[in-house]
């Protein structure tokens, strides 16, 4: 009889598979867990940081809104007035200062062009292509007009404004009102004008007054009848002098005070100019044992104006420097083009302008001493009338060495009038 073979134990595989799906199941589970919790960490730590970044944002916000009190304040309180514009020029904000200063009040003027508020119009272009250039504008010195029509002036720092892309919103300034300031400044130098006119008009009334008397005692010597020859010769070129420097004050005062008409300008050579000027002074050189030389190398160089007052101006700095050269000298005159300009340059080996401030040689009103003399106003005079010839004129000057005049002039062209 055949053995049978023994039946397989069914009953322990199934548990032998049951403990590997539990032993699965328990690995899968674990790791579930594993990443859950790594989640719930990563979401605690995600928690942590956002009510950090909430705290963070909440402390902003308070500082934000303490910074917007402060700024507020600081332009409501402010005592200079205070604008903000866009970038068309139209008004956004301004504080009370600003309203109080020009009479408006918001109504009427935010939301206004900046052109209604500009004496001239044409500095607000001005205004914004500078604040555009550089960023920022310190003291612009501008006229705003009040509601009433009166002009303020004033002075306006300013910059621009930006958005968070970077982007040009407008412009915001401060401006202060220096109208009392500029106002004081022009009566503090009417005072001083004032008093050196004062001052001048005695000096010249003195001045006058020398050459007149010298004049006049030669006069009553020529009366006398038993007078030698000589000696009504000496009187005689003393009276006349006396004549001409006085006369020669009294133009430079005219001239001074007269302005030149354009009907009055002519193209004229400066050959001639200094062959005139030469001739009204060749007299007074010979007495003093002058040597005057004069070269130019541009004969057809010529200058517009008036022939006259520009001979005058020669004739005052041939003067000076005839004054400096008491015991002879020499005393040069080149004429020369450069440029634009013609130039025509006095120098001598006289004694230089002594005691005198060369930055303030060519102002009237100005003297190092108490007295202004009819050289220093001949000078003075000099300068006007070239300054009216749109030219200038420089000085340079050393004691014991001489004094050099440089003028310098609109040369014109060839067939120009």
């Amino acid at each position: 009889m055949k053995k049978s073979k023994p039946e397989t134990d069914d009953t322990t595989e199934d548990k032998a598979l049951g403990l590997a799906q539990y032993l699965k199941y328990a690995a899968d589970l674990a790791e579930l867990y594993e990443s859950e919790l790594a989640k719930r960490k990563a979401l605690e730590a995600a928690n942590k940081e956002l009510q950090r970044e909430i705290a963070k944002r909440r402390k902003l916000e308070i500082e934000l809104i303490e910074s917007e009190k402060k700024f507020r304040s600081l332009f409501e309180d402010s005592r200079d007035p205070i604008v903000m514009t866009n970038r068309s020029g139209r008004l956004v904000h301004a504080n009370d200062a600003f309203m109080e200063l020009l009479g408006y009040t918001d109504e009427e003027i935010i939301g206004e062009s900046m052109l209604k508020i500009y004496a001239d119009p044409t500095l607000l272009g001005a205004f914004r292509h500078e604040v555009e250039a550089k960023g920022s504008l310190k003291d612009f010195e501008i006229q705003l007009l009040k509601k009433d029509g009166t002009i303020v002036d004033c002075l306006i720092t300013a910059s621009l404004r930006f958005s968070e892309s970077g982007r040009i919103l407008g412009y915001q300034g401060i401006i202060r009102d220096i109208t009392e300031k500029k106002r004081a400044e022009q009566l503090r130098q009417q005072a001083k004008r004032v008093e050196a006119l004062s001052r001048l008009a005695g000096n010249i009334a003195h001045q006058i007054r020398n050459p007149l008397a010298i004049s006049s005692s030669a006069a009553q010597l020529l009366m006398t009848h038993e007078l030698h020859p000589v000696i009504r010769v000496e009187c005689a070129g003393k009276i006349v002098s006396g004549v001409r420097r006085a006369a020669l004050i009294i133009e430079n005062l005219l001239a001074y005070v007269r302005p030149i008409r354009k009907s009055e300008m002519t193209p004229v050579g400066v050959d001639s100019l200094v062959h005139e000027a030469l001739g009204l002074v060749a007299h007074e050189a010979a007495n003093q044992h002058v040597e005057i030389s004069f070269a130019s190398d541009n004969e057809g160089l010529s200058v517009k104006g008036n022939a006259q007052l520009l001979i005058q101006a020669l004739v005052n700095l041939l003067t000076i420097s005839l004054s400096s050269l008491q015991d002879g000298g020499v005393a040069k005159i080149f004429a020369t083009r450069n440029g634009p300009d013609a130039f025509v340059t006095i120098s001598d080996t006289g004694q230089g302008l002594k005691n005198r401030n060369i930055d303030h040689v060519l102002d009237p009103f100005f003297s190092d001493t108490a007295r202004v003399t009819d050289l220093e106003l001949g000078l003075a005079v000099s300068h006007a009338i070239l300054a009216q010839h749109a030219g200038r004129i420089n000085v340079r000057s050393v004691a014991g060495q001489g004094t050099t005049f440089e003028v310098a002039l609109p040369a014109l062209q060839k067939g120009q009038t």
